[in-house]
């Protein structure tokens, strides 16, 4: 049986996430090209300072590129999806609030002032982006 290690508990881990990745196989019949998957193994990826404009308010988070290396178990998808049905989240299960997301990456090393300059750019961003909007012929299309 797959130790599956992504909980929903791990939500509140201020420095990593964890992530699913699959290994795929090709499966070759004589009248179709299908795709299947062999097994599931869990990443973890730091969180970092973001850069996304689509957050409503506060700091965006993302996830760095680097991962732990070490070897995780792996599972195939049957068990990973028997373990994980009864964690499954709503779509609002996922936000994050925006004082959780600043713990976070003050948490994760970043300065407040670091945090204050991404959220003040992206506030900046879009306060031009509404500008041109108004500006533009694209206004009637966006408010309708």
């Amino acid at each position: 049986m797959c130790n599956m290690t992504s909980t929903a508990s791990d939500v509140v881990d201020p420095t990593t996430t964890n992530t699913t990745t699959t290994t795929t196989t090709n499966i070759k019949t004589n009248t179709n090209n299908k795709v299947g998957f062999a097994s599931v193994q869990v990443r973890e990826y730091p969180r970092i300072l973001g850069d996304n404009p689509s957050v409503s308010a506060g700091p965006p988070i993302s996830l760095s590129w680097s991962y732990d290396e070490t070897p995780s178990d792996q599972c195939t998808i049957d068990e990973w999806e028997l373990q994980r049905s009864n964690e499954r989240r709503t779509r609002v299960e996922f936000r994050v609030p925006k004082d959780v997301r600043t713990d976070w990456v003050l948490d994760a090393g970043y300065s407040q002032e670091q945090v204050q300059e991404v959220v003040d750019a992206i506030d900046k961003g879009k306060k031009e982006w509404r500008s041109s909007i108004e500006k533009s012929s694209l206004h009637d299309k966006v408010d309708g």
